[in-house]
């Protein structure tokens, strides 16, 4: 099946149809996220851990048929109606020390501008998000199951790698849909249930020293991403306040290396709420990027930006199928079809 999928991704580009698309609405922004980025040689696999050759192959596509912008300026032409060939913006999230060890080499031989969302509480420190210690906690348990049913949830099997590995994503799913004090709870039981497990190097987070740096070549611009990088929808008014407040306050204090632009974690619609956009406007934030799929418009809303996730199994023809917009055509194409069905 993917084999096959990528043959339509490759015939898109070869054909002509993802450049007739870009130039067909010109006006539509492309931002596109990374978490990730580690060597080639890096024994760890990951969804969010791009592989080096994978990001200079997708980078090198994206400056042949881009014109690549630092994302607040990218949005100043957005939204003043001035985008007239297509344009992309590159992001990454979390703040992973490889952004500065492994990625910003390669973004600075291609002079290619970056901006890098932050938690700013995991900056300088030896911690990491609870997602990841959960999901290697389960990787390498040694029992043989992860009974979640105390708490309504799944009862998973760890007899494999292969069952620990979908065992470890499932669970860290189910958590994030909780309210944090139920989480945060469930947690210190089950990793304690579970046995020790070590985080890869490739999870460390960058120092202040790295973001100095970087923000100091002109080239990188950081933007908040909560302290802890807390689910804003599942936090109390308070908790919600002081993740926006703090962060944003924090990668202010970068001055021109700062971005107006606010990313949120998890990023899908049902993971920031009103009350989260009414923190984000009080912080003075200009704008916030979600993972919602899709390309942006002058008509998109300031607040709910969609981009481009890029995961470690994307092939470049799926990318390039992804930013010329065939994917989305095909769905848009498919909605349609099952609309008219149902008629």
């Amino acid at each position: 099946m993917r084999v096959a999928r990528d043959l339509i991704w490759r015939t898109a580009e070869t054909t002509g149809l993802n450049g007739l698309l870009r130039r067909r609405d010109p006006a539509r922004l492309l931002v596109v996220c990374y978490h990730g980025i580690c060597p080639d040689d890096s024994a760890e696999r990951h969804w969010l851990l791009v592989r080096r050759g994978t990001f200079v192959r997708q980078l090198d596509y994206l400056r042949s048929h881009f014109r690549i912008l630092p994302l607040d300026d990218a949005l100043v032409e957005l939204f003043a109606g001035d985008l007239e060939e297509p344009t992309a913006a590159i992001t990454f999230d979390d703040g992973y020390r490889n952004n500065h060890s492994v990625a910003w080499a390669e973004l600075r031989s291609r002079r290619i501008p970056a901006t890098i969302f932050l938690a700013t509480g995991l900056i300088s420190t030896s911690s990491s998000l609870w997602t990841t210690t959960l999901e290697y906690a389960v990787r390498g348990s040694a029992q043989p199951v992860l009974d979640l049913r105390e708490w309504s949830g799944p009862c998973l099997s760890l007899s494999s790698p292969a069952l620990r590995s979908a065992a470890g994503h499932l669970a860290k799913e189910y958590l994030k849909n909780l309210p944090v004090t139920t989480r945060r709870e469930m947690l210190e039981t089950i990793l304690a249930r579970l046995g020790p497990s070590a985080v890869p190097a490739e999870f460390r987070f960058m120092t202040w020293d790295d973001v100095h740096e970087m923000g100091n070549g002109g080239l990188i611009r950081f933007g908040a991403h909560t302290v802890n990088h807390e689910i804003l929808s599942r936090l109390d008014d308070a908790a919600l306040d002081r993740e926006v407040r703090e962060s944003v306050s924090r990668v202010a204090a970068l001055g021109p290396a700062a971005s107006g632009v606010f990313a949120f974690p998890n990023g899908r619609r049902e993971d920031f709420d009103d009350r989260a956009l009414e923190a984000l406007a009080g912080a003075g934030v200009s704008a916030a990027v979600t993972t919602i799929p899709g390309t942006n418009s002058p008509r998109s809303r300031p607040m709910m930006l969609r981009r481009l996730v890029v995961d470690e199994g994307m092939t470049l023809a799926r990318f390039s199928a992804e930013a010329g917009g065939v994917i989305a055509m095909m769905h848009d194409a498919a909605t349609n079809g099952r609309a008219t069905a149902q008629r």
